[in-house]
Formats: C-alpha cells, structure tokens, sequence
C-alpha cells in the first residue's frame, strides 16, 4: 500500500486523530462523529474498510477510534504531502 496517495479527506482524518482529536463511532447507525462535533462517516467507513484505524473500546457505545499500525505506517508515507 505504500505507493498510493491517501485521499486527502482520509488523510485529514488520520492527521486529527494523530494530533490527538477523538473519532467515535456509534454500532447500531454505523455512523463516525468527531468528539468535538462534525460528523465523517464515509472517511471513517474508508479508513475502518482499508485496516487503517480500528475500534479502541469494544463494547461501548459510542465506540472509540484508533490508528492501527498499518495505519500509522501509511501515514508516514504522506507526511510530508502539503493539504489545503
């Protein structure tokens, strides 16, 4: 997976939970919610599809996001690409 581009709204995302923003995710809607407020539900859908973030509490609703290590790994990837 190293030779791809992360989308830019995916890439985003994994930059906010890396500076420490909370991404929950509710089971029974499939729904992906920033704790601060501001729903992202087709990144977090994309980013859980790909393997890069995974859920930190199970068993509790709303269900805690967390960068896996592939995740972390593809991040350093596109550290250095600029975003608007």
């Amino acid at each position: 997976m190293a030779n791809w581009w992360m989308p830019v709204p995916q890439l985003r995302v994994m930059r906010a939970l890396e500076k420490g923003f909370v991404l929950l995710h509710y089971p029974q809607t499939d729904v992906y919610w920033w704790a601060v407020g501001g729903k992202c539900t087709q990144q977090g859908r994309a980013l859980r599809n790909k393997g890069l973030i995974c859920v930190e509490n199970f068993g509790y609703s709303p269900q805690r996001m967390r960068m896996t290590p592939t995740g972390k790994n593809e991040l350093g990837y596109n550290r250095h690409r600029e975003i608007d």
